[in-house]
């Protein structure tokens, strides 16, 4: 696959498909990792806040000090901001 041509010397890639809130996912990452960590995580995940929470809750403790985690997809959509908020009722009459 091409995403094994992305790995330098001595760097390993590991592409997992599966849902990353079920603890299965999580005890294959630590699996994988034995006893090492993970220098660069990234998750394409559920991009809900409370869902990118729970995976950096999950899978933060399997990152080395200094290394990265990186989420796909998570700023909140425009238009669903743009629900959220209160319209000015002063500055539009109609």
């Amino acid at each position: 696959p091409l995403y094994k041509s992305f790995a330098k010397e001595r760097q390993r890639i590991h592409l997992i498909r599966a849902d990353s809130h079920d603890p299965k996912t999580l005890e294959i990452v630590k699996r994988i990792l034995g006893d090492g960590k993970l220098d660069f995580l990234f998750i394409d995940g559920d991009h809900t806040y409370e869902g990118v929470k729970r995976d950096f809750e999950m899978y933060s403790p399997l990152v080395r000090r200094g290394g990265m985690i990186a989420f796909h997809d998570i700023v909140e959509h425009p238009l669903e901001h743009a629900k959220s908020e209160e319209p000015d009722k002063k500055k539009y009459k109609g």
